[in-house]
Protein backbone atom coordinates (compact mmCIF):
# COMPACT_ATOMS: atom_id res chain seq x y z
CA UNK A 1 0.00 0.00 0.00
CA UNK A 2 1.41 3.11 -1.04
CA UNK A 3 1.60 6.51 0.67
CA UNK A 4 -1.31 7.81 -1.26
CA UNK A 5 -3.71 4.77 -0.06
CA UNK A 6 -2.59 5.49 3.27
CA UNK A 7 -4.04 8.97 3.35
CA UNK A 8 -7.32 7.98 1.57
CA UNK A 9 -10.48 7.68 4.43
CA UNK A 10 -12.63 4.49 3.50
CA UNK A 11 -15.53 5.21 1.83
CA UNK A 12 -18.58 2.67 2.86
CA UNK A 13 -20.44 0.95 -0.22
CA UNK A 14 -23.84 1.49 0.16
CA UNK A 15 -26.86 1.21 -2.49
CA UNK A 16 -29.17 4.04 -0.56
CA UNK A 17 -29.03 7.10 -3.35
CA UNK A 18 -29.69 9.72 -0.40
CA UNK A 19 -27.11 8.44 2.03
CA UNK A 20 -24.47 8.61 -1.34
CA UNK A 21 -25.64 12.51 -2.02
CA UNK A 22 -25.11 13.07 2.00
CA UNK A 23 -22.38 15.54 3.19
CA UNK A 24 -20.45 12.72 4.98
CA UNK A 25 -20.21 10.41 1.83
CA UNK A 26 -19.36 13.51 -0.68
CA UNK A 27 -16.82 15.04 1.49
CA UNK A 28 -14.86 11.33 1.76
CA UNK A 29 -15.38 11.34 -1.63
CA UNK A 30 -13.84 14.77 -2.98
CA UNK A 31 -10.89 14.40 0.08
CA UNK A 32 -9.96 11.30 -1.61
CA UNK A 33 -9.29 12.57 -4.62
CA UNK A 34 -7.31 15.92 -3.35
CA UNK A 35 -3.76 15.70 -4.12
CA UNK A 36 -1.25 13.88 -2.50
CA UNK A 37 0.46 16.77 -0.95
CA UNK A 38 -2.94 18.51 0.80
CA UNK A 39 -3.82 14.91 2.37
CA UNK A 40 -0.17 14.54 4.58
CA UNK A 41 -0.87 18.17 5.76
CA UNK A 42 -4.96 16.80 7.45
CA UNK A 43 -2.92 15.96 10.35
CA UNK A 44 -2.23 19.96 10.83
CA UNK A 45 -5.84 22.05 10.51
CA UNK A 46 -4.71 25.30 9.98
CA UNK A 47 -1.85 24.43 7.38
CA UNK A 48 -4.42 22.01 5.60
CA UNK A 49 -7.22 24.79 5.72
CA UNK A 50 -4.72 27.45 4.11
CA UNK A 51 -3.00 24.93 1.15
CA UNK A 52 -6.73 23.94 0.35
CA UNK A 53 -7.94 27.83 -0.18
CA UNK A 54 -5.06 28.14 -1.84
CA UNK A 55 -5.75 25.03 -4.27
CA UNK A 56 -9.29 26.08 -4.79
CA UNK A 57 -8.44 29.96 -5.10
CA UNK A 58 -6.21 29.52 -7.98
CA UNK A 59 -8.09 26.88 -9.45
CA UNK A 60 -11.41 28.76 -9.72
CA UNK A 61 -12.78 30.15 -12.69
CA UNK A 62 -14.84 33.50 -12.13
CA UNK A 63 -15.97 35.76 -14.60
CA UNK A 64 -17.28 39.05 -14.57
CA UNK A 65 -19.64 39.96 -17.33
Amino acid sequence: MGIRQRADFHQLSVIFTKYQKGVYYLSIKVFNVLPSYINIQSDHLKIFKLILQKLLYENSFNSVN
